[in-house]
């Protein structure tokens, strides 16, 4: 007899929970955001990680597949729990190790209760020329502008050298009243 009373409030307690769950049960799936990534920038023939990020999904159940030209990858896969967020919605990563070479395009395909269809997000390398670096051509001009100075300054005073040079090499003759003492001499 003297169980019900603490039968009586765990329903009670239960009956709470479920009132804060329900409405969480009941809500409309959310949408998943996807982004696709590099984890390192991307430098030809060495090994990268490329993210996918799904976020702000609800409820967490969730099928992530990676394609490389629209063929499924399973070797180098891997993924990470499903994170919750404050606004009770989840975010996960999956992860695909590769080596970029530069024709490669990948797709990571998202399918959650939230899409009418799949969500493909595709990536592909961005390997653009690499622009001209301001700074270094900044400190070649300066470099050249240093190095022109100096081949002035240098010829200068070589010049100013051999010309004064040559003033103290020509002899200079001075006439000195020389005062012979003949009664000296016998």
């Amino acid at each position: 007899v003297q169980i019900w009373p603490q039968m009586l409030t765990y329903l009670l307690a239960l009956g709470k929970s479920l009132n804060l769950c329900l409405p969480q049960l009941c809500s409309p799936p959310a949408t998943p955001e996807v982004t696709v990534f590099p984890k390192e920038p991307m430098e030809l023939e060495e090994h990268n990680i490329l993210i996918c990020h799904i976020d702000k999904f609800s409820p967490p159940v969730i099928n992530v597949t990676w394609l490389c030209h629209g063929e499924p990858v399973t070797t180098g896969v891997s993924e990470t729990t499903f994170m919750p967020r404050d606004d009770y919605s989840f975010h996960k990563f999956h992860y695909l190790t590769f080596l970029p070479p530069t024709d490669d395009v990948y797709d990571c395909v998202v399918e959650h209760w939230g899409l009418e269809k799949p969500l493909f997000k595709h990536w592909e390398p961005e390997m653009l020329t690499p622009p001209s670096e301001p700074m270094e051509t900044l400190l070649y001009i300066i470099g050249l502008a240093g190095g022109l100075v100096g081949i002035t300054v240098a010829a200068t005073l070589i010049m100013r050298s051999l010309h004064l040079g040559k003033s103290h090499l020509t002899p200079q003759i001075k006439s000195f009243p020389v005062l012979l003492n003949l009664t000296a001499f016998p």
